[in-house]
Protein backbone atom coordinates (compact mmCIF):
# COMPACT_ATOMS: atom_id res chain seq x y z
CA UNK A 1 0.00 0.00 0.00
CA UNK A 2 1.51 3.61 -0.84
CA UNK A 3 1.44 6.28 1.78
CA UNK A 4 -0.16 9.45 0.72
CA UNK A 5 2.30 12.24 0.55
CA UNK A 6 0.22 15.08 2.52
CA UNK A 7 1.51 18.76 2.71
CA UNK A 8 -0.27 19.23 6.79
CA UNK A 9 2.08 21.20 8.40
CA UNK A 10 4.15 22.51 5.93
CA UNK A 11 4.66 26.46 5.40
CA UNK A 12 4.43 27.65 1.30
CA UNK A 13 5.68 31.24 1.42
CA UNK A 14 5.36 33.21 -1.90
CA UNK A 15 8.02 35.69 -2.14
CA UNK A 16 8.66 38.15 -5.12
CA UNK A 17 11.27 37.15 -7.63
CA UNK A 18 14.61 38.55 -6.99
CA UNK A 19 14.87 37.03 -3.49
CA UNK A 20 17.45 35.26 -1.95
CA UNK A 21 17.17 33.01 0.41
CA UNK A 22 20.47 33.02 2.84
CA UNK A 23 21.57 30.58 5.44
CA UNK A 24 21.42 32.15 8.74
CA UNK A 25 23.79 33.28 10.17
CA UNK A 26 26.37 32.19 7.74
CA UNK A 27 25.06 33.99 5.16
CA UNK A 28 25.56 31.56 2.09
CA UNK A 29 23.18 31.74 -0.35
CA UNK A 30 20.98 28.63 -0.68
CA UNK A 31 18.63 29.83 -3.65
CA UNK A 32 18.42 32.43 -5.95
CA UNK A 33 14.47 33.01 -7.15
CA UNK A 34 15.27 35.07 -10.05
CA UNK A 35 12.65 33.19 -12.36
CA UNK A 36 8.75 34.01 -12.41
CA UNK A 37 7.35 30.73 -10.53
CA UNK A 38 10.43 29.34 -9.37
CA UNK A 39 10.32 27.67 -6.07
CA UNK A 40 12.68 26.11 -3.54
CA UNK A 41 12.39 23.61 -0.38
CA UNK A 42 14.31 25.03 2.17
CA UNK A 43 13.83 22.22 4.91
CA UNK A 44 12.57 18.90 4.06
CA UNK A 45 9.93 17.18 6.46
CA UNK A 46 10.02 13.81 8.08
CA UNK A 47 8.88 10.26 7.06
CA UNK A 48 5.28 10.13 8.28
CA UNK A 49 4.60 7.40 10.12
CA UNK A 50 2.21 4.23 9.59
CA UNK A 51 -1.56 4.72 10.68
CA UNK A 52 -3.73 1.97 11.98
CA UNK A 53 -5.32 1.17 8.53
CA UNK A 54 -1.81 -0.64 7.75
CA UNK A 55 -1.94 -2.99 10.58
CA UNK A 56 -5.60 -3.63 9.91
CA UNK A 57 -6.49 -7.20 9.33
CA UNK A 58 -9.71 -9.19 8.82
CA UNK A 59 -9.60 -10.60 11.93
CA UNK A 60 -8.65 -6.98 13.53
CA UNK A 61 -10.49 -4.16 11.14
CA UNK A 62 -9.68 -1.31 13.73
CA UNK A 63 -6.44 -1.83 15.38
CA UNK A 64 -5.28 0.23 17.87
CA UNK A 65 -1.29 0.40 16.57
CA UNK A 66 0.61 2.90 14.78
CA UNK A 67 3.94 3.96 14.30
CA UNK A 68 5.52 7.61 14.75
CA UNK A 69 7.04 9.26 12.10
CA UNK A 70 10.64 10.76 11.69
CA UNK A 71 11.83 14.61 12.56
CA UNK A 72 12.35 16.87 9.93
CA UNK A 73 15.02 18.71 9.07
CA UNK A 74 15.40 22.26 10.93
CA UNK A 75 16.76 25.29 9.59
CA UNK A 76 17.22 29.07 10.05
CA UNK A 77 16.86 31.12 6.96
CA UNK A 78 16.82 34.67 6.20
CA UNK A 79 15.05 36.54 3.07
CA UNK A 80 16.80 39.04 1.15
CA UNK A 81 14.42 41.24 -1.54
CA UNK A 82 17.12 41.95 -4.39
CA UNK A 83 14.53 43.67 -6.73
CA UNK A 84 13.15 46.24 -4.89
CA UNK A 85 10.27 47.08 -8.09
CA UNK A 86 9.54 47.50 -11.38
CA UNK A 87 8.66 51.09 -11.12
CA UNK A 88 9.72 53.89 -8.58
CA UNK A 89 7.33 56.45 -7.30
CA UNK A 90 9.72 59.33 -6.67
CA UNK A 91 8.23 63.35 -6.25
CA UNK A 92 7.80 65.84 -3.54
CA UNK A 93 6.30 65.31 -0.11
CA UNK A 94 2.59 65.59 -0.15
CA UNK A 95 2.98 65.21 -3.57
CA UNK A 96 -0.06 61.89 -3.16
CA UNK A 97 2.80 58.83 -4.00
CA UNK A 98 1.30 57.02 -0.79
CA UNK A 99 -2.17 57.83 -1.91
CA UNK A 100 -1.17 56.63 -5.34
CA UNK A 101 0.19 53.79 -4.39
CA UNK A 102 -2.51 52.46 -2.40
CA UNK A 103 -4.99 52.93 -5.07
CA UNK A 104 -3.18 51.03 -7.72
CA UNK A 105 -2.06 48.05 -5.37
CA UNK A 106 -2.88 46.48 -1.60
CA UNK A 107 -0.10 48.01 -0.38
CA UNK A 108 -1.36 50.19 3.21
CA UNK A 109 1.36 52.88 2.96
CA UNK A 110 0.89 55.43 5.53
CA UNK A 111 -0.83 58.35 4.81
CA UNK A 112 -1.33 61.39 6.79
CA UNK A 113 -1.32 65.25 6.24
CA UNK A 114 2.49 65.88 6.85
CA UNK A 115 5.73 66.01 5.14
CA UNK A 116 7.84 63.32 5.35
CA UNK A 117 5.20 60.62 6.10
CA UNK A 118 7.10 57.66 4.12
CA UNK A 119 10.35 56.91 6.09
CA UNK A 120 10.31 53.43 4.41
CA UNK A 121 10.02 52.37 1.01
CA UNK A 122 6.85 51.13 0.92
CA UNK A 123 6.28 48.63 -2.33
CA UNK A 124 2.91 47.34 -4.12
CA UNK A 125 1.90 44.88 -6.46
CA UNK A 126 -0.30 45.56 -9.36
CA UNK A 127 -2.24 42.81 -10.68
CA UNK A 128 -3.21 42.84 -14.59
CA UNK A 129 -5.99 41.01 -15.50
CA UNK A 130 -5.46 38.25 -17.22
CA UNK A 131 -1.12 38.18 -16.51
CA UNK A 132 0.22 35.51 -14.10
CA UNK A 133 2.49 37.90 -12.10
CA UNK A 134 1.92 41.63 -11.26
CA UNK A 135 3.87 44.26 -11.77
CA UNK A 136 5.95 45.44 -8.56
CA UNK A 137 5.75 49.47 -7.74
CA UNK A 138 7.77 51.10 -4.84
CA UNK A 139 7.54 54.53 -3.56
CA UNK A 140 10.79 55.57 -2.13
CA UNK A 141 11.36 58.00 0.47
CA UNK A 142 11.41 61.54 -0.07
CA UNK A 143 14.62 62.12 2.22
CA UNK A 144 18.23 61.22 0.49
CA UNK A 145 19.00 59.88 -2.52
CA UNK A 146 15.85 59.20 -5.17
CA UNK A 147 16.08 56.21 -7.22
CA UNK A 148 14.00 54.62 -9.81
CA UNK A 149 14.06 51.26 -10.87
CA UNK A 150 13.54 49.44 -14.21
CA UNK A 151 13.05 45.52 -14.25
CA UNK A 152 12.97 44.23 -18.05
Amino acid sequence: MESKVTFRNAVLLQVPRGTLIREHPSKSVLYDLVEAGSSCIVAQGGEGGLGNAIFSTTMDRKPRESTQGEVGEERLVEAELQTIADVGLVGFPNAGKSTLLRALSRATPKVADYAFTTLNPQVGVVERGGEEEGHDITQVSGKGIWLILYSI
